[in-house]
């Protein structure tokens, strides 16, 4: 197998990381929220854009800078396996055509052909750990973003909790949330129900204030 077949299998990451704007994508959160209205008590309803409240957290641009960074990290350690296996692989080869050589003797030959041996397994065997630490690699770079984008929805949610228990609404429902068929849970909601803005500047109003 060549070095780029290697890199294929492997699933090399692209240089531009990962980006937790696209990680919220698919969660469902805050699709409904409760406060519990007293009977004959008004309905009050409102929506936020959970997609544009993650997009614009303060903490999104820190992570996405965090995962980049490990991503390149991930990267330079596969470098560096790609290029131990293309040294195994040029002393395989190298061993291989000696043991083709005719001007040595055959029990000359004989030992090359064991050493050659020898090698391939090596060879086999570190091939195989490339594509584990890789996709280990991977999985250590997808379970970390979905830790951060949990703790980013879960801060949001909490302001979205406390405002709306403040403002005595009754539900607030995430107009960018899809359901099973692909369509907008909330097809449609007045843009006086949107709180989104209000709930930004709730977010970003404690930051201004460190």
């Amino acid at each position: 197998m060549t070095t780029d077949e290697i890199r294929g299998c492997c699933g090399r990451r692209g240089r531009k990381g990962i980006d937790m704007r696209s990680l919220w994508t698919g969660l469902t959160v805050l699709s409904l929220f409760v406060a519990g209205a007293a009977p004959g008590q008004d309905l009050r309803i409102g929506v936020v854009d959970m997609s544009r409240l993650v997009q614009s957290h303060p903490d999104t641009a820190n992570a996405d800078e965090l995962l980049q960074r490990q991503a390149e990290e991930f990267e330079m350690e596969k470098d560096e396996l790609l290029e131990k296996f293309k040294a195994m692989r040029g002393e395989f080869e190298s061993i291989r055509s000696e043991a083709s050589n005719k001007a040595l003797s055959e029990s000359a030959r004989e030992k090359k052909r064991d050493e050659a041996r020898e090698k391939l397994i090596a060879l086999e065997e570190f091939q195989q750990e490339i594509r584990e630490t890789t996709l280990k690699r991977q999985q250590q770079l997808s379970d970390q973003g979905d830790r951060m984008r949990r703790r980013i929805v879960g801060k949001i949610v909490e302001v979205v909790e406390k405002h709306a228990s403040e403002k005595e609404y009754t539900v607030i429902l995430d107009t960018a949330n899809r359901g099973l068929s692909g369509v907008e849970s909330v097809i449609y909601a007045d843009k006086t129900l949107d709180i989104t803005d209000t709930v930004l500047e709730l977010i970003v109003e404690p930051q201004g204030e460190q």
